[in-house]
């Protein structure tokens, strides 16, 4: 995968990720010797930073590396001396015989700057370099981190789609689509299943106070979609409570179809 990079990330772009994070691997064991990889940390690495001071406020074990492929990105982040930190040149093949190997992996705003025609390839190639037990996360926020949409994938397991909203520019599920993963954004028409989701979930949304906060709002109609649809919506109250919901997509495409 050879391609000239272009994102740049802001402080705080990735703050949706870190409470996804938050709510679900920091409160898991801890696993020694596995790392969690920044895959193309941009033009600064704010992010991969925010990353480890996430872990480290918790109290979380993990070696941080943050992986890219512009070597004068990768000289600047180096030039930060960061102690805990190790910043490498390349892809995820760039990992192989490290003395940790990746628990999880988050590829955010990467696929993007692809053909979308490419990017399922692409992805799948990623996640079949990893260990079994590896996660990866791959998708889009906007430039100023308001909305995350992202795959959940991991070999073996069923894919989740991840939706994230802070609010503070209201909420609406469809807002969440132009922060769909690059593949979906640009596929037309969408799928039955994502048609069928956002369906749903603005029906539902539609129902809960207008006056309402945009949180508390996110927060309702999750709740209501999982009591109309308990299969393909996961449970987990500190996600919703945070604007984040992971949808269960093999068991809306085995209900709608493809």
């Amino acid at each position: 995968m050879k391609r000239t990079t272009r994102g740049k990330t802001r402080p705080r772009r990735h703050q949706l990720w870190l409470e996804w994070f938050s709510s679900t691997f920091l409160k898991s064991p801890q696993i020694p010797s596995r790392s969690i990889v920044d895959l193309g940390f941009g033009e600064k690495p704010f992010g991969t930073i925010e990353l480890f001071n996430a872990c480290s406020e918790r109290g979380y074990l993990a070696q941080i590396v943050g992986l890219e492929t512009s070597e004068h990105r990768l000289r600047a982040a180096r030039d930060l001396n960061h102690p805990y930190i190790e910043f490498i040149h390349g892809g995820l093949d760039a990992l192989h015989g490290q003395s940790s190997t990746p628990l999880l992996v988050r590829a955010l705003n990467v696929l993007r700057q692809y053909p979308p025609v490419d990017v399922p390839s692409i992805r799948k190639s990623w996640l079949h370099s990893l260990p079994t037990d590896a996660t990866l996360t791959e998708g889009t926020t906007d430039r100023d981190g308001n909305v995350l949409a992202m795959w959940r994938l991991r070999r073996g397991a069923p894919a989740k789609l991840v939706f994230g909203a802070t609010g503070r520019h209201g909420f609406a599920p469809n807002q969440l689509l132009a922060a769909l993963p690059c593949d979906l954004r640009w596929q037309h028409p969408k799928p039955m299943w994502l048609r069928a989701l956002f369906q749903t979930w603005t029906e539902v949304w539609q129902t809960t106070n207008s006056e309402g906060a945009p949180l508390r709002r996110f927060t309702e109609s999750v709740q209501q979609f999982r009591q109309s649809q308990p299969t393909w919506v996961s449970s987990n109250d500190a996600l919703e409570s945070a604007g984040l919901v992971e949808f269960n997509t093999d068991n809306i495409v085995a209900d709608i179809g493809a």
